[in-house]
């Protein structure tokens, strides 16, 4: 009964604590996020739901902005970003997106489009590629560092920066003292427009 006591004060304290942070942040509370298992921090093949470690709970998700600084996602359209692996530095550079357009058929009588702006996932996101979910899976989470590199105003310039990136960190070349490849990117994407930058 004691000890039961005990833990529900250590609780209860932990909750004000919780509620002191909430009230005097900006934090997006997400309880639940797919497929991430806190015990091992790892992504589960299977996608269930389970809760999320609250010290990666936060306005920005996982992601560090120490090269960026402060920022508001509704003013910018994406961002490049790098992500390093602490245990044996392999790296990957990549874009994303804040939000997507979304478009739904016309109102009855109407021919136009409707058009809406859907927040993307990139609180949670951890790249698209493979190579890095496989070594996230064997090396667990809490190994990796996601930082953002560059923020970008438009869709071009998002395309833009991220060949510049890979062309600039020779992530197709770059090797480690044992002739390893440094990054995983497998291709440099073409950039197909003049940015407006």
């Amino acid at each position: 009964m004691i000890i039961q006591l005990v833990i529900y004060i250590h609780h209860l304290a932990a909750l004000t604590q919780l509620k002191n942070v909430l009230m005097h942040t900006t934090l997006v509370v997400l309880p639940y996020t797919l497929g991430l298992n806190p015990t091992t921090n790892t992504i589960r093949k299977d996608k269930s739901l389970v809760p999320l470690p609250l010290n990666a709970i936060s306005a920005r998700g996982h992601w560090c902005n120490s090269l960026v600084g402060d920022f508001d996602p509704d003013d910018w359209f994406g961002f490049i970003y790098e992500i390093v692996c602490t245990i044996n530095n392999r790296r990957y550079v990549g874009k994303k997106q804040f939000r997507f357009l979304r478009k739904k058929k016309p109102l009855k009588g109407r021919v136009n489009k409707r058009h809406s702006y859907v927040d993307s996932d990139w609180r949670l996101y951890t790249s698209s590629s493979k190579h890095v979910h496989n070594l996230i899976d064997s090396c667990g989470l809490c190994n990796f560092t996601f930082t953002i590199i560059k923020l970008c105003d438009n869709k071009s310039q998002l395309s833009y920066y991220e060949t510049y990136f890979m062309i600039h960190k020779e992530v197709m070349t770059l090797r480690d003292a044992s002739g390893e490849l440094v990054y995983l990117n497998k291709q440099i994407p073409a950039v197909k427009c003049i940015p407006k930058l």
